[in-house]
């Protein structure tokens, strides 16, 4: 089994390639199949209703504290949710997942890799916000270039 060594390299790369074109075919059928058309119909919800679009989390704890600790403004998720696109899509055990990912202009050709990480119950309408992340705190983890696939399946689950 791949697992994450010292400095978060990975010790199995093998196993971890083997699972990555496992994931990337199932992702990629899971994306045609459900994941493009949640995306666009969330963000239709989005851009009529803006973030009160979104079931809110009643203690607003996780979601709003890691995108506090990782600064993260509103504005930058805002600019995920518009400009963005979704590269993963995972449905089962009642629940559904989009890994949403996108740049957020700094200025002067600068731009900060976001990812955000929508879930909801199968049986509710409203996407909520489970997590946001720069993906460059995980370098190992995605491709270096755009951080739009990734590369490392190794024990620790991110999504």
């Amino acid at each position: 089994m791949c697992d994450l060594g010292i400095e978060g390299r990975c010790q199995n790369p093998v196993e971890c390639e083997k699972r990555r074109l496992i994931f990337k075919a199932q992702n990629e059928k899971m994306l045609e199949l459900f994941g493009h058309t949640e995306f666009e119909l969330f963000k239709r919800a989005f851009k009529e209703k803006g973030f009160d679009s979104l079931k809110k989390d009643p203690k607003r704890t996780h979601s709003a504290d890691r995108a506090y600790e990782r600064a993260i403004s509103e504005a930058e998720i805002r600019s995920v949710f518009k400009n963005g696109d979704i590269v993963e899509y995972y449905q089962g055990n009642g629940i559904k997942k989009m890994l949403l990912w996108g740049f957020h202009y700094l200025g002067r050709k600068k731009y900060r890799p976001i990812h955000v990480v929508l879930k909801k119950e199968m049986t509710e309408s409203m996407w909520e916000i489970a997590t946001v992340y720069d993906p460059r705190s995980q370098p190992w983890l995605w491709n270096k270039e755009i951080y739009s696939e990734r590369i490392c399946f190794c024990k620790k689950r991110f999504l």
